[in-house]
C-alpha cells in the first residue's frame, strides 16, 4: 500500500509542475471564467425571483 505522505508529496510535485505549465495558466483561466457565469447565473436568477413573484421564491 502507498504510504499516504509519499501520495501527498507526490501530488504537490505534479501541481506545482502543472501551475508552472501552459496548462496551469488553462487552469487559472477555465476557474476564473467558471466563479463568473456562476456569479452571472445568480443575478439571473435573483432578477428573475423579483420579476416574477409568483415563482415561490419568497414563500
Amino acid at each position: 500500500m502507498i504510504n499516504s505522505k509519499l501520495f501527498e508529496e507526490m501530488s504537490a510535485r505534479v501541481a506545482s509542475v502543472m501551475a508552472s505549465t501552459p496548462v496551469g495558466d488553462i487552469e487559472k483561466n477555465l476557474r476564473a471564467v467558471l466563479w463568473q457565469l456562476e456569479a452571472r447565473l445568480a443575478e439571473l436568477e435573483a432578477a428573475r425571483a423579483v420579476s416574477s413573484p409568483g415563482s415561490g421564491a419568497q414563500k
